[in-house]
């Protein structure tokens, strides 16, 4: 989402074709992205390169001078490099209601260097008017790679209602056309970025090309303007010599060698001339001052045209009020390019992650962060005067609101327990015995002293006798002799009712065992469960066989989407839990207590047994006092 304004829509559009369906996101009047399966009837005109035409349609101008000028023109230079600034400066985020999805697509930001890549795209895009990301991979699969392409040699590819074919890729010289070097690209292998695009062109043309006329003239002006002053800088000599009225005028020869005195002086020469010889220093006047209008208009002409104000690029002493005005209007043309980067990014690049992961129908939102404090500021401001008129407003809209203000603010709200759910799907797994204690709900009815809280509050890491990495090693170990009786099918019934087949709980163990050497969080075994465990709708079973309806319908216990949530979180606790037994075991802890992970959500039960200590002989390997239940996010925590 862009800064400028405050909320955009974006309004769905649903078809059907062939009796597939499609979805078409309308945003700022561009209905249909280049995979779009629908025709139109109206013909484009095409600019095709007269030889090869096999390439596809010409640029509209010679992209390497755009190039040239940003790499040698400082005024060029700084103007696209405030653009990248402040389009990626501020930073960006995902947002989505699948919090599966989210996790995705972040992790797939964090393995390609996104912030990188994306400040290498827009630039090129702001140059030469296209940016091309190659993405690699097959269709189907999730990309293997983004590449940044250089936009010189790559040329588009349509059919005469303007559908991309194909993008091609050329090196040498179009006199001597090769087509074996030629290299072809799918519309699905390249995300086009066209900045300033007109119509229906094929291509964009940035931000330089429209001033490079005021451009060549500026610097032409440049050039006379300090070619004069270094040849008039310094005020030459006239010297008359000999008596006019008298008709007296000496030799040649004599003015001559006088003039060779002249051209190599200095400061250390001095002469003592006859009466008849008179020397003068020319004033030429303020020489550059003829040049000052130019050089004036010309600079104007090119802020028009960059629509990047003189305070921006720290010129320019203007009145506060105005200044303000022209940075608004700044912040709404980087809003408007912000706009059109993360439609290609949600269409082309996120679009194919999700689809490869079998979540074509999820849309994931590409966001923006404010650039600087001031903008921050301000949009603070908008929302709070929004959130006056709170009593017009929908629950749902105040909290999203609240959460923009936390996010500015730089603070954590209190969390709902869809909001904690989602903020555990960011953990890494395991958890450390202890790490969800909290001693604000301490155990019920129950005296706790200040000796104890000080030794909930402290890191588990300073336990005596407790080690990470041995500890780690135990909930491996159980992990890989675990039988997962609760989840696994044994009888034709219990598998037709949804429970795992020993295929299933194999592929299990192995996400776990690679979620826990590795660190991952709970949302990636969310993820890795659903795409290689796949697990199914779980239905009603009493007394090993299927619950039915009047109709003979099995009844639904649980959906397949729920089940990998519930799955990741109780496994990955009971197991870390198992091997913490086994470790404390093994090192002579005689005591344990019982930590709930105090919330909304926390079950009576659990609520009840937070902070009760029990002998490390009473509790089994298997078995966590009283309180296995699936969801279960106590620990037990050794007692020194």
């Amino acid at each position: 989402m862009a800064i400028f304004p405050l909320f955009r829509k974006k309004e769905k559009i649903e078809s059907k074709s062939n009796s597939n369906q499609f979805y078409v996101y309308a945003e700022q009047g561009n209905l249909l992205d280049k995979n779009s399966s629908v025709s139109f009837k109206g013909e484009i005109v095409q600019n095709e390169i007269k030889f090869p035409k096999e390439l596809g349609e010409q640029h509209p101008f010679d992209f390497s001078v755009t190039e040239g000028l940003y790499k040698k023109f400082g005024l060029v230079t700084g103007v696209v490099d405030k653009h990248v600034d402040f389009i990626v400066g501020g930073g960006f985020y995902v947002q989505c209601d699948n919090p599966n999805a989210k996790t995705l697509i972040e992790q797939f930001m964090q393995d390609m260097n996104f912030d990188t890549l994306l400040r290498t795209w827009i630039k090129e895009a702001l140059i030469k008017g296209n940016g091309y990301l190659e993405i690699g991979g097959k269709k189907n699969e999730a990309p293997a790679g983004l590449k940044p392409l250089d936009a010189k040699y790559m040329y588009v590819k349509r059919d005469n209602k303007g559908k991309i074919e194909e993008y091609n890729q050329y090196f040498g010289k179009m006199n001597q056309f090769n087509i074996s070097k030629v290299t072809t690209f799918k519309p699905h292998q390249i995300a086009h970025l066209k900045i300033n695009c007109v119509s229906n062109d094929a291509y964009g043309i940035g931000i330089i090309q429209s001033s490079v006329t005021t451009i060549n003239n500026m610097i032409g002006c440049d050039k006379d303007m300090h070619t004069i002053v270094s040849r008039k800088a310094n005020s030459p000599y006239h010297v008359i010599m000999g008596d006019r009225e008298k008709g007296i005028a000496p030799p040649q020869s004599e003015m001559e060698a006088f003039g060779k005195k002249l051209e190599w002086l200095n400061n250390k020469h001095e002469w003592v001339t006859g009466p008849y010889t008179e020397i003068k220093a020319v004033d030429f006047g303020s020489v550059g001052d003829k040049f000052e209008a130019v050089n004036r208009y010309d600079l104007d002409m090119l802020i028009y045209a960059f629509q990047t104000p003189e305070v921006i690029l720290g010129k320019g002493k203007i009145p506060q009020g105005i200044a303000k005005m022209q940075k608004e209007t700044w912040m709404r043309h980087i809003a408007s390019l912000q706009a059109e980067v993360e439609k290609v990014i949600e269409n082309d690049i996120f679009k194919r992650v999700l689809q490869a992961d079998g979540m074509g129908d999820v849309h994931v939102e590409f966001e923006w962060g404010s650039p600087d404090e001031s903008d921050a500021n301000e949009r603070i401001e908008k929302i709070n005067e929004t959130l006056k008129n709170s009593f017009v407003l929908s629950p749902a809209f105040i909290q999203a609101m609240e959460q923009e203000l936390a996010r500015l603010y730089k603070v954590e709200l209190p969390q709902n327990p869809e909001m904690e759910k989602k903020a555990e799907l960011e953990q890494e797994q395991p958890k450390v015995p202890g790490s969800n204690r909290n001693i604000t709900n301490p155990v019920a009815n129950e005296y706790v002293s200040p000796s104890m809280q000080e030794s909930m509050l402290m890191s588990v890491r300073e336990w005596v006798d407790f080690n990470y990495e041995r500890y780690m090693e135990k909930v491996l170990g159980v992990t890989m002799m675990d039988n997962f009786e609760n989840l696994q099918g044994f009888t034709t019934a219990e598998l037709s009712a949804g429970k795992f087949s020993g295929t299933q709980v194999n592929k299990l163990r192995e996400v776990l065992i690679e979620g826990f050497r590795r660190n991952k969080t709970l949302g990636w075994i969310v993820n890795e469960i659903q795409k290689k465990v796949k697990p199914q709708n779980l239905y009603r079973m009493k007394g090993g066989e299927l619950v039915t309806d009047a109709d003979g319908n099995p009844i639904l216990r649980l959906g397949s989407e729920a089940r990998a949530p519930l799955i990741a979180r109780t496994e990955t606790v009971r197991l870390s839990n198992r091997g913490a037994i086994v470790h404390f075991k093994e090192e002579g802890v005689e005591q344990l207590q019982f930590v709930s992970s105090m919330s909304e959500r926390t079950c009576p039960l659990c609520s009840s047994l937070n902070g009760r200590i029990f002998n490390i002989n009473e509790i089994s390997e298997d078995f966590i006092p009283e309180a296995t239940h699936p969801g279960c996010r106590c620990t037990l925590i050794n007692v020194r």
